[in-house]
């Protein structure tokens, strides 16, 4: 497996075996949470060149909907220690809408 990053292979692979036990018990966001080991698979996926680490991202980002809550607006995402909705990006429904783009559309292209 080539890398496009520093950060070692074993590194990676240890990382990558643990998220699926680990992503259940998580918050949901991008900074330490679900969103946020969704986002590194994806990543390793991309630069690694393997679909497999791709659909291991794909299917750690499904565990996101275990924190959606339907509301009035729409869907709501609790945050850590799910005690109430979070908004921003860190931790709460901006970061996870953030995480599953970045799962399902690849990285974007930047702003010229």
């Amino acid at each position: 497996m080539r890398s496009g990053t520093d950060v070692p292979a074993e590194l990676v692979a240890r990382f990558r075996d643990d998220a699926p036990a680990n992503a259940g018990s998580l918050a949901p966001g991008l900074q330490s949470g679900t969103a946020g080991i969704a986002w590194v698979l994806a990543e390793h996926a991309r630069y690694a060149g393997d679909p497999e680490e791709q659909r291991t991202a794909v299917r750690i980002a499904t565990g996101l909907a275990k924190y959606t809550i339907r509301h009035p607006t729409g869907l709501s995402v609790l945050g850590g220690g799910e005690e109430r909705f979070h908004a921003d990006l860190g931790g709460g429904s901006a970061g996870v809408l953030l995480g599953l783009a970045r799962v399902l559309d690849g990285p974007g292209t930047p702003p010229a």
